[in-house]
């Protein structure tokens, strides 16, 4: 991630010019455009995308204090002086509520573009007997891949998981080091977007095991194409919105509960397969038309 520093006179050249301004992120560039923007009597929307657990859990720093002030941090100096706050789940919106968010708030999806849909696809002769595991996302300490690798390694069916994971990050090498502990070593892929949709329709499930997530695209992505997930329940996380019943969660960070409820599904097949029309279904109110609709809305109010 670069961040940005802010050139007020190149912020007022464009702001003059402009009907509204959409601060995407709470870091310094955002802080000055707020400021700047409401000097100038120009309106200010802002969105929350980044948890203060994000920065911090990924620099090593695990500290309830420190949390708490970063969220207060930018509720005061970014969010509280916009119009309008765009959270992505009712998750997002209660964390800014809890730390004193006083500006109106209204809950929008990011949205799933239509690309993301069931669609026949041939499977690897390589893969055809094996139990297909996918995850996706940023391969950084908050996604929490390594208790999945873990949990795999326990299975009773860890002969016939195949384990494929896709995305970049700090944590790639030290994964694959540890990937190596199981019977099929896993896939670390980097995919273009026609590719990866084609995986989300290979795969059997779908596990997301990471802790902070103010929505999780990639579940959304998943379960858009009818493929069910088993999603981590972390008490700061919103991706546990997506489970239809209580059999597609499992404890944060709890490897045995991890293993568990993978064993049921690898032996519940069917039950899996019934499950991904409902996916399909569940998947149609985050679609990105309703979200775009919503969000012209509260720029032109």
């Amino acid at each position: 991630f670069v961040f940005a520093m802010p050139d007020r006179k190149k912020l007022m050249e464009t702001f003059r010019r402009v009907d509204l301004v959409h601060v995407q992120f709470p870091f310094y560039l955002g802080m000055k455009a707020v400021k700047i923007a409401n000097e100038m009597g120009v309106p200010v929307v802002s969105g929350f995308h980044v948890q203060p657990e994000n920065i911090l859990y990924n620099i090593g720093v695990s500290s309830k204090i420190l949390t708490d002030r970063l969220y207060r941090f930018f509720v005061k100096r970014v969010y509280n002086g916009t119009r309008a706050v765009v959270c992505p789940s009712r998750f997002a919106q209660k964390q800014l509520l809890r730390y004193g968010l006083t500006a109106p708030s209204h809950v929008i999806s990011n949205g799933i573009v239509n690309t993301f849909r069931p669609m026949r696809v041939s499977r690897d002769p390589r893969l055809k007997n094996r139990f297909i595991i996918l995850s996706v996302g940023r391969l950084a300490k908050d996604k929490r891949h390594e208790v999945l690798i873990r949990a795999i390694s326990r299975s009773r069916h860890r002969d016939e998981i195949q384990l494929i994971v896709t995305g970049e990050g700090p944590m790639k090498e030290r994964l694959i080091e540890m990937g190596r502990m199981l019977p099929n070593e896993p896939f670390f892929l980097y995919l273009p977007l026609k590719e990866l949709i084609r995986l989300y329709n290979t795969a059997d499930l779908y596990v997301h095991p990471s802790e902070v997530e103010l929505e999780s695209m990639s579940v959304l992505e998943a379960i858009a194409c009818g493929l069910p997930p088993l999603i981590s329940d972390s008490k700061i996380s919103a991706s546990g919105q997506f489970a239809i019943d209580d059999r597609f969660l499992f404890k944060s960070n709890d490897v045995e509960d991890l293993t568990a409820k993978m064993d049921y599904w690898i032996e519940h097949r069917r039950e899996l397969s019934q499950a991904r029309k409902k996916y399909i279904e569940f998947s149609k109110q985050y679609h990105i038309e309703e979200s775009v609709r919503r969000l012209e809305s509260i720029y032109y109010d």
